[in-house]
């Protein structure tokens, strides 16, 4: 009867042991998924800031009329008057 608890008593100490450690290897993973994702958040911040600085020395009040004139000729297709503008048609 006394080895059957003392049996009993070490299953029961062998199961809590097994589950604290699957626990802590979960945990550590979660950790580690935590860490990569931060640290994937805090290089797309480092990126938008550079973003952010290239767009505030592009607008800054002696720099406007020169964004306004890239505007235009790059994304809308507008010149200047006295511009003459070619499209390359052959497909290349």
């Amino acid at each position: 009867m006394r080895k059957r608890i003392k049996r009993l008593i070490q299953f029961f100490l062998i199961v809590v042991f097994a589950v604290c450690l699957v626990n802590f290897v979960a945990k550590k993973i979660d950790i580690a998924e935590t860490e990569a994702e931060s640290a994937r958040i805090r290089d797309r911040i480092r990126e938008q800031e550079l973003r952010n600085g290239e767009l505030e020395d592009i607008l800054s009040d002696e720099n406007i009329d020169d964004f306004y004139r890239n505007l235009a000729e790059d994304n809308l297709g507008y010149g200047t008057a006295d511009e003459k503008i070619y499209q390359d048609i052959s497909g290349y």
